[in-house]
């Protein structure tokens, strides 16, 4: 797991859209794991499949084509979502973890491209099972969504069902935001 990273992307329009001239500026970086606030900004329905093909392994591996997930939201649209789930954890998490967050909603907020994405090519790449790496991005994006987007749930009882996910690491700003920012 030596070198694997997660990316975090700022990019002027989604994959594929019209005139296909991407552009993108790295927004933060992770080391071996996706941070708990960059998830808080996605869905299970932003996971996205890429195509590899041409990306080998190594050397030695075949250049057949493989999918790999990465996430991928309009930057209003998951602000609109960190907010939210924010909002709902302000009242349980710690004063720090608090704080970091809104140095890490007033980042985000910093850059100029309208979409966010999350590059997790060398995660996966880097997976006992890197086809596990979609259903486990979908199950925990689905207990995001049902612990803080439900109403009427409190707080602690939302916190606790996150922590309950091993993901949340208090105090620990490098595993909740990652760093490079």
């Amino acid at each position: 797991m030596l070198g694997t990273r997660v990316i975090m992307l700022g990019m002027n329009q989604f994959p594929g859209e019209e005139d296909n001239q991407n552009e993108a500026e790295v927004i933060a970086v992770a080391n071996h794991e996706i941070p708990m606030f960059w998830l808080l900004l996605f869905a299970a329905s932003d996971i996205q499949l890429i195509e590899t093909q041409g990306m080998a392994q190594d050397a030695l591996e075949s250049t057949s084509t493989k999918n790999y997930p990465i996430l991928i939201a309009r930057k209003e649209d998951a602000f609109e979502q960190l907010c939210a789930r924010k909002n709902v954890l302000a009242l349980a998490i710690s004063d720090s973890d608090a704080q970091l967050m809104e140095r890490w909603l007033t980042h985000l907020q910093q850059t100029e491209f309208p979409v966010l994405a999350l590059d997790t090519y060398e995660l996966w790449n880097n997976m006992d099972d890197p086809e596990q790496l979609y259903p486990d991005l979908e199950n925990l994006l689905n207990i995001l969504r049902d612990s803080l987007d439900v109403e009427g749930k409190t707080a602690d009882a939302a916190f606790a069902q996150i922590k309950q996910t091993g993901k949340w690491q208090e105090n620990n700003s490098i595993a909740l935001a990652g760093f490079g920012w």
